[in-house]
């Protein structure tokens, strides 16, 4: 994110009044991870093919993510499924926070906040939920 910060600073982006807004939304970001990343730890252990259909569903939630372009451009030119797929992604909410604060100088709005908020106090707590309650045989399943 260093890198990018000065990128964008020495293309002019108004991104300095707005960047302990940015790295809250990574920390959002990083807590969701974190509740995935310790469901899929549980769950590799136990379903050992996951890993490989994890990797295949990662290549598909990238592009289903609207990072390297603006979702604004599937406005009704693709299916209604697939604009929704791509509206109701947890990653998008992030996505679109960061964009606001780096690319656009403005601060997220409130519902982008909130929700994102919650898709991290959901992942993080299902994630240590599942842990706790699937950890106590790893030992033995590795």
């Amino acid at each position: 994110m260093t890198i990018v910060v000065v990128l964008l600073r020495i293309a002019g982006s108004p991104l300095l009044p707005w960047l302990p807004v940015t790295v809250f939304t990574i920390l959002l970001m990083a807590l969701f991870a974190t509740g995935i990343g310790l469901m899929l730890s549980v769950a590799n252990v136990y379903l050992r093919d996951l890993n490989y259909l994890w990797s295949i569903f990662l290549q598909m939630w990238f592009y289903a993510c609207a990072i390297v372009y603006d979702p604004t451009i599937l406005d009704g030119k693709v299916p209604g499924f697939v604009e929704g797929v791509v509206k109701w992604n947890p990653m998008s909410v992030y996505i679109q926070m960061t964009r606001d604060t780096t690319f656009h100088g403005r601060g997220p709005t409130a519902t982008h906040v909130a929700v994102g908020v919650g898709y991290a106090l959901v992942a993080s707590v299902l994630g240590l939920i599942v842990f706790r309650k699937l950890n106590r045989r790893l030992a033995e399943e590795i």
